[in-house]
C-alpha cells in the first residue's frame, strides 16, 4: 500500500490523467472539422465495360439522357485507367480505344457537373439557388452541432474535475490515517487548476459567435449560474498559487477558498437545467453530483458527531 501511495502521489501520475481529456477532445474535434469540410461524398466507381447490359427483365421502358461535362486531366486519366494518356506512337491506337472505357459518378458530382448545362437548357435558376441555400444551412447546422457537441463535452470534464476536488477534502477528514488518501490530496491544486482550465475552454467554445449568444441567453438562469461558477473558479485559480496564500495569510486564505461550495448548488443546476432540461437530463446532474454530496453529508456527521463528543 505505500508503494502504490507513492506512486499516486507522484506528479507523474495525476499529470498525465489531467491532460488525457485535453488529448482526446481534441482528436475527436480534429477529425470531426476534417468529416465537416469533406461533406457526405461518394468514391467514384470505375465502370470496365461500356456496354453493361442489365440482367434484370423486369426494368422497361428506359429513358436515358446524354450528358458530357469536363473533368481535369487527371481525374481522366484515373477514370479510365490510364488508356488515354498521351504518348508518342500511340495516337492510333488510342483513338480506336476511346469509346470502349466510361465510369460512373456519384449523384452529388453528376449534380454538380450538370448544373451549368441544365441552366442552359431552360432549366429552373430559381430552383438551384433555393437548393444551393439550403445546402448552405445545412453545411453551417453541421458547424454549430459540432461546437455545441464539444461546448458540452469541455463542460462536463470541468465539472467532473471539480467534483473531483470536492471529494478530496472528505475523504481526508473521514479516513485521516489512509495514506493512500494523502497521497491523492497532495494533487488538490492540480486537479483544481485543471477544472478551471477545462472550464475556460468550454467558455470559449460559447463566445463562438461573439457576445452575440450572449446577449441572446443571459437573462436564462443556468448561464447566469454558470457565469457566476467561472467567476468563483477564476477567484479561486488567481490565488492558488503560494504566493497568495502567504500574502493573504492562510487563515484569510482558507475562508477565500471557501467559496467554492458556492459553485456547488450552480453547478448543479446549469448541468441539470441547461437548455431545454429533460427529467434524464436532471437525474444524470444528479448521479454526478452524489457521490461528493455524499462524502461531504459523511464529513460533517463526524464533523458534529465528534464535537458534541468533546
Amino acid at each position: 500500500m505505500i508503494t502504490i501511495a507513492r506512486i499516486v502521489a507522484s506528479k507523474w501520475f495525476a499529470g498525465p490523467l489531467c491532460v488525457a481529456p485535453l488529448f482526446f477532445l481534441s482528436w475527436d474535434y480534429f477529425q470531426a472539422l476534417v468529416q465537416l469540410e469533406q461533406g457526405p461524398s461518394s468514391p467514384i466507381q470505375q465502370v470496365p465495360d461500356a456496354n453493361r447490359t442489365f440482367t434484370d427483365t423486369t426494368v422497361t421502358d428506359v429513358e436515358y439522357v446524354d450528358f458530357s461535362f469536363t473533368v481535369s486531366d487527371e481525374d481522366f486519366h484515373e477514370y479510365t485507367g490510364g488508356t488515354f494518356r498521351k504518348t508518342e506512337g500511340s495516337s492510333t491506337k488510342n483513338e480506336e480505344n476511346e469509346e470502349n472505357f466510361s465510369f460512373t459518378v456519384s449523384d452529388e458530382e453528376f449534380d454538380a457537373a450538370t448544373e451549368t448545362l441544365s441552366l442552359q437548357e431552360g432549366g429552373d435558376q430559381e430552383a438551384l439557388v433555393t437548393r444551393k441555400m439550403a445546402e448552405s444551412a445545412n453545411q453551417i447546422k453541421a458547424g454549430a452541432n459540432v461546437n455545441e457537441r464539444f461546448l458540452h463535452e469541455t463542460g462536463n470534464v470541468a465539472i467532473a474535475y471539480f467534483l473531483i476536488v470536492l471529494c478530496f477534502t472528505p475523504l481526508k477528514r473521514i479516513f485521516s490515517r489512509a495514506k493512500l488518501v494523502s497521497a491523492l490530496n497532495r494533487h488538490r491544486r492540480l486537479v483544481g487548476l485543471t477544472s478551471f482550465f477545462y472550464a475556460v475552454l468550454h467558455l470559449i467554445l460559447y463566445f463562438d459567435d461573439g457576445l452575440n449568444r450572449l446577449f441572446d441567453e443571459w437573462y436564462l438562469l443556468y448561464i447566469q449560474c454558470g457565469l457566476a461558477s467561472f467567476a468563483t473558479l477564476s477567484v479561486l485559480a488567481v490565488t492558488s498559487n503560494a504566493r497568495a496564500v502567504r500574502k493573504l495569510g492562510g487563515k484569510h486564505w482558507k475562508k477565500l477558498h471557501r467559496i467554492l461550495y458556492l459553485a456547488i448548488p450552480a453547478l448543479l443546476y446549469h448541468k441539470g437545467w441547461a437548455g431545454k432540461a429533460s427529467p434524464d437530463q436532471v437525474r444524470e446532474a444528479l448521479v454526478w453530483f452524489a457521490p461528493m454530496l455524499l462524502l461531504q453529508a459523511a464529513r460533517l456527521t463526524k464533523f458534529f458527531t465528534a464535537k458534541k463528543a468533546n
